[in-house]
């Protein structure tokens, strides 16, 4: 991983994060790794449930989790809901925002991710 790779990287998640914001689903957690070919940890959500998604940089693997906001308990309960093989990371941000979509938007949220993707 280099300067202009991280540099990308933040790029395209803040597209990724002013595209969904409209549909009230926002930035939790992030976490970058370099060292791990660009592996990252990140965390959207609403205000009842969030869904982690975990890029396997070396595997090209994006592992998605989901767990219901339970307030006022410090964990969640991760469960996961699907392994996806990204060959060499192509379209990354498009699959993490259609997850997002499907999983924690409004009913007409896939026909608004198609959309912003097109």
């Amino acid at each position: 991983m280099n300067a202009d790779s991280a540099s990308r990287h933040v790029v395209e998640l803040g597209r990724l994060l002013e595209d969904l914001r409209p549909l009230g689903i926002g930035l939790w957690q992030h976490q970058y790794d370099a060292a791990a070919s660009g592996g990252f940890v990140l965390v959207l959500g609403t205000g009842h449930q969030c869904v982690r998604f975990t890029w396997d940089g070396r595997e090209f693997v994006l592992a998605v989790a989901i767990a219901d906001v339970q307030h006022g308990v410090g964990t969640c309960h991760w469960v996961h809901d699907a392994s996806i093989g990204l060959p060499d990371g192509a379209g990354l941000f498009a699959e993490i925002a259609s997850e997002a979509c499907s999983l924690l938007g409004p009913d007409d949220c896939a026909a608004a991710g198609e959309k912003e993707t097109a």
